[in-house]
């Protein structure tokens, strides 16, 4: 679950989370909620090209949609 006290940080199109996988691995979740879906997308183009040591290396996303969300 996402919660107001694991946002590590905000951008254009959601805030950034502080996650823990199942296998310990923590991880950086971004959720998408504001902003056009197409800017989204190209967030997501960006994080998967750049490689920096202060950018944390995009492992994959989803997108699931829920009616009425927006």
């Amino acid at each position: 679950m996402l919660l107001a006290e694991n946002v590590i940080g905000r951008g254009g199109c959601g805030d950034v989370y502080r996650a823990t996988l199942a296998d310990g691995s923590a991880v950086a979740v971004k959720s998408f909620h504001r902003g056009s879906e197409a800017a989204f997308y190209t967030e997501m183009e960006f994080g998967a090209a750049v490689r920096h040591p202060n950018i944390v290396q995009l492992l994959g996303y989803s997108v699931r949609r829920q009616p009425n969300r927006w």
